[in-house]
């Protein structure tokens, strides 16, 4: 495996992961999950990223007319606490609420996100 997919996993490790997380991985499994991380990786990523740093949504969101949660994950350097706060606040009747992860919060904090998206079924 050439090094440039290798450099992108472990870029996305950095940006999916939270200090947290990643401190509790030593250096060997670090470059092991940033292989199989680039070996994962389907085609259009590089697009995909790119989309995701240059998309503007703002102007729809007062459109959206179902109960919404957003998960701000405190540790988040993709989508960043302010970027959900931003989100909540245009989505007429949503819920913010913060979790301590980074992007992978679902991962990070199962539990945590399983309680907040219970909230939010049960009313």
């Amino acid at each position: 495996m050439d090094a440039e997919p290798t450099l992108l996993g472990r870029y996305l490790l950095q940006l999916s992961c939270g200090p947290a997380a990643l401190d509790q991985l030593d250096t060997a499994d670090l470059d092991r999950l940033a292989r199989e991380t680039a070996a994962a990786l389907p085609p259009g990523t590089r697009q995909h990223i790119d989309l995701a740093l240059r998309i503007d949504v703002r102007a729809e969101l007062r459109q959206l007319s179902v109960p919404a949660l957003v998960i701000a994950a405190s540790n988040d350097i993709l989508v960043t606490p302010d970027h959900s706060a931003a989100l909540a606040q245009g989505i007429t009747g949503s819920r913010l609420t913060q979790v301590m992860s980074g992007h992978d919060a679902p991962t990070e904090q199962p539990a945590a996100v399983a309680n907040h998206l219970r909230g939010l079924l049960n009313g």
